[in-house]
């Protein structure tokens, strides 16, 4: 490889890493896309898979959620008008993506996680929290659910790297791979 291929690929390189860990401060709050590993237990039973969101400000998200070798999967989109989701074959439409996440037998609170994943409350609902020292949310208690979060970084503006979510005879994990700013994606 001759000297100017050399500086370019390394420029790449560097590009592409520096693109892929931006830090939490530099990703837009509410544009945004992370991907990571799900698992979900409720009573006996066990799933797991990758989970994938793209969140488009208030109105507009998007969220895939495959098996644990990418085999299957769903997709669940929620905008203004309410939510849709593509599983088996079979498309399906309701209110809201937690009736949706449900009827695939995810039975979780979609609006409210979109917070929990960057470690916040959602907003106007009642809620008990315990913080770190630097001031992060370290646990919540919310809509009957009871989250601990694990970040990155001791920094306020650290995302966490992995949730641990429990209500009754449910149980949620999420391990956080990937944070990007989405702010293209989400452009009309």
């Amino acid at each position: 490889m001759t000297n100017p291929q050399r500086i370019a690929s390394g420029a790449f390189g560097l590009l592409l890493s520096a693109c892929a860990s931006l830090p939490p401060s530099q990703i837009d709050p509410q544009h945004w896309q992370m991907s990571g590993r799900i698992g979900l237990w409720q009573n006996q039973q066990q799933e797991s898979g990758q989970l994938s969101w793209l969140q488009c400000g208030n109105h507009y998200s998007k969220i895939r959620l495959t098996g644990p070798v990418g085999v299957g999967g769903a997709e669940i989109i929620s905008t203004a008008d309410g939510a849709s989701v593509d599983y088996r074959g079979e498309h399906h439409r309701a209110a809201n993506a937690e009736t949706l996440a449900a009827d695939i037998g995810w039975p979780l609170p979609v609006s409210a996680l979109r917070f929990w994943l960057r470690g916040q409350a959602a907003p106007d609902a009642p809620l008990s929290a315990k913080l770190s020292a630097s001031g992060q949310l370290s646990e919540l208690q919310q809509y009957g659910w009871h989250i601990q979060f694990s970040r990155h970084s001791d920094s306020t503006d650290a995302l966490p790297k992995s949730i641990d979510a429990r209500r009754d005879e449910l149980r949620l994990k999420l391990i956080i791979k990937t944070w990007r700013d989405a702010q293209q994606e989400c452009q009309p």
